[in-house]
């Protein structure tokens, strides 16, 4: 569920992961710490440790990943210390407890924004997709994914660049800075789309068709 902080993801999430008795679990979390006013990186990390080491002592095999690498968004690029601080302490738990890390810092293409979502915050299919591909790749499991490389994005006016970031200061940057100071999440008012387990399978979706979705 988008907005939540690693306090309530451990919390509230992993006794339950762990009641299912899972082999394998995959965890991301603290991407939107690192975005609030408050950033403490050790107890963070603390946070973050005790529950891996809760799911590693359950016997799962545990799949963690470090935050992207944002310097190419100049927004983003800001919190690049917060994000390498935090990448470091992801990459010493994983060792520690011999988790799988996919290291996104180290994995090129997400600076394309075809990758991202509308929000420039969270991923589109297209980077949804390049995800599972690597976590397959980490884990070792042979797949059938397939990446094609994009073809080169065409260049926009400085003026169709500049309506497009009022356009998205509008509709996501400004609502983000009022939540905050008002103190909510944009994820306090929905629940989990799956609640209760439910088989894979049925989760299946077809391919997007990269040609058809590239925007112009």
């Amino acid at each position: 569920m988008r907005g939540r902080l690693l306090r309530q993801v451990a919390e509230q999430q992993i006794e339950p992961a762990l009641a299912l008795n899972p082999d394998l679990v995959t965890i991301a979390a603290g991407g939107n710490d690192i975005l609030r006013p408050r950033f403490e990186v050790d107890e963070l990390a603390d946070r973050y440790e005790a529950a891996i080491a809760k799911l590693t002592a359950g016997g799962a095999r545990v799949v963690m990943f470090t935050t992207f690498n944002r310097s190419f968004d100049p927004l983003f690029r800001r919190l690049g210390g917060r994000a390498i601080a935090y990448n470091d302490r992801i990459r010493r738990i994983a060792d520690r407890h011999s988790a799988v890390l996919v290291d996104f810092w180290e994995v090129s293409g997400f600076d394309d924004v075809r990758m991202w979502s509308w929000d420039r915050l969270h991923l589109s299919s297209r980077g949804h997709e390049r995800i599972a591909f690597e976590v397959l790749r980490a884990l070792k499991i042979e797949h059938e994914i397939e990446i094609p490389p994009l073809p080169p994005m065409r260049t926009s006016s400085a003026l169709v660049t500049q309506v497009q970031n009022v356009q998205w200061a509008k509709s996501f940057l400004m609502p983000w800075i009022i939540r905050r100071l008002r103190g909510v999440s944009s994820g306090d008012s929905i629940a989990p789309r799956f609640p209760e387990p439910v088989p894979a399978a049925s989760l299946a979706v077809p391919a997007p068709n990269y040609w058809q979705t590239i925007p112009k």
